[in-house]
């Protein structure tokens, strides 16, 4: 039979296409470029820069907010003639690593579009900076930091003349910077909110709009190697016809209290492609992920229910999996709706299993049917100490009656040890990624005896 076409995979666990800039040095910045340049007209961000002025007696103060490898002003006072603040700009763009690298830093001679308007300082060593007859300008760099602690820019005051700056200075331009450092991460946070009220509606209008479906990755059993059933794993379908993965969404979802909603629409229409799918493989089974958070309310268990029933699929087929990071806010409460879902037929299983601290306890409390080994644990299959770790859960899990699955399987070798070590189920790229349901029907329908190629041997 004709092999199906490969899909496109989209990883459950891919990066961010967008990362967080990053400064010089290589740590992650909180605040970004493009929108930091809104603050630079922001008056608590120039009055911090008359302070400093005032506080010193200089004659500049800038705030440079550094992105990357570059630099830019955001607020100056004081005396702002172009070329300097150009060339002190210029400076932190290129020699960015000294100025947030310690509180008290000279300008470099070797920098020759800075030595044109404003000459060397003295020695970074922390020391008060004095006049000398071999200096001409006084120069103090203090890094801005944000509220994790790592710097973002510089608050810097400078003089063209020789002046003596001592230590009291310096400790109130540390007070100023650590202001600025308050001051823009309520920026950076007020942009957050922004941004998720106008992605949020977006991602409403999706979910309403039916952008948000679910793609599918076949479960098998270990010891006969048939498939036995799918997870259901959500992805949105953008109007471009681009499909991007739960990464780009889940978490908007889960901030702006949509999770709920997105979660039924992803259920209902892979309930509904799972009656269909019966159809030709009588008891294929389907894994539905949701927070555990939702099973604080009875409710929305009852309307998983009434789903299940409307698209005439036997709870008995349907597992709920629950991130382990996601448990209920209550266990109490939680752990009784847990309970009526299973007596409803529903399996109940814990997803990412391993990756809590309270992994274990976990299973003696909440009533579950089985655990999915995360897929870290599959990376590190042959290892000595791994696989110690996953025989001890494994013997956990047997003793408490609940079966095992562990995902991202890509590898014939470590689908071998991971039957060896006593899981029962496996899923990962080996057989094949997560697809669209037409794929999915075409890849049933090549399997020989229910068992399904390895990816290589489609290729």
């Amino acid at each position: 039979m004709t092999p199906p076409p490969a899909p496109n995979p989209t990883p459950d666990r891919a990066p961010d296409p967008t990362p967080t800039p990053t400064p010089a040095g290589g740590r992650p910045l909180l605040v970004t470029g493009d929108r930091i340049d809104r603050a630079g007209g922001h008056d608590p961000l120039h009055r911090i820069t008359d302070l400093a002025v005032q506080i010193t007696g200089l004659s500049t103060a800038v705030l440079v907010f550094v992105d990357g490898p570059a630099g830019r002003v955001l607020a100056a006072s004081g005396d702002d003639r172009p070329p300097r603040l150009h060339a002190l700009d210029a400076w932190v763009a290129g020699h960015g690593r000294p100025v947030l690298a310690g509180d008290l830093t000279a300008l470099d001679r070797t920098a020759p579009e800075v030595a044109t308007a404003l000459e060397h300082a003295g020695p970074a060593t922390g020391e008060p900076m004095t006049g000398r007859s071999d200096l001409s300008g006084a120069y103090l760099g203090v890094p801005v930091r944000d509220s994790a602690g790592l710097p973002i820019g510089v608050l810097a005051v400078s003089d063209g003349q020789p002046r003596v700056l001592r230590d009291r200075h310096l400790r109130l331009v540390r007070d100023l910077a650590a202001i600025t450092g308050d001051q823009l991460d309520l920026l950076r946070r007020a942009d957050a909110l922004e941004d998720d009220h106008r992605a949020g509606a977006e991602l409403a209008a999706a979910i309403r709009g039916g952008e948000i479906v679910p793609w599918y990755q076949p479960m098998l059993d270990l010891a006969t190697g048939r498939v036995i059933g799918v997870e259901a794993l959500a992805r949105r379908r953008m109007p471009s016809g681009a499909v991007v993965g739960p990464q780009t969404f889940i978490p908007l979802a889960e901030r702006t209290d949509q999770i709920v909603d997105l979660d039924l629409a992803v259920i209902r229409r892979a309930l509904t492609d799972l009656a269909v799918l019966q159809e030709g493989y009588p008891g294929l089974r389907m894994s539905l992920n949701l927070s555990g958070r939702q099973l604080d309310r009875r409710d929305w268990a009852e309307q998983v229910l009434a789903l299940t029933r409307a698209a005439g699929v036997a709870p008995e087929t349907v597992e709920l999996e629950l991130t382990e990071t996601a448990r209920p806010a209550d266990p109490a409460s939680g752990a009784a709706t847990m309970q009526w879902v299973r007596d409803q037929g529903f399996e109940i299983w814990f997803d990412d299993f391993g990756t809590g601290w309270s992994a274990l306890q976990d299973l003696m409390q909440l009533p579950v049917d089985g655990i999915k080994l995360d897929r870290s644990f599959a990376d590190e299959l042959g290892s000595h100490a791994d696989d110690a770790i996953i025989r001890a859960l494994i013997a956990a899990a047997r003793e408490l009656g609940l079966q095992v699955t562990i995902e991202g399987i890509e590898t014939a070798e470590q689908a071998e040890l991971a039957r060896a070590l006593g899981c029962d189920h496996a899923q990962g790229y080996l057989w094949s990624p997560a697809v669209p349901v037409e794929d999915l029907v075409a890849m049933l329908a090549s399997t020989v005896d229910g068992r399904l190629p390895s990816s290589a041997t489609r290729d």
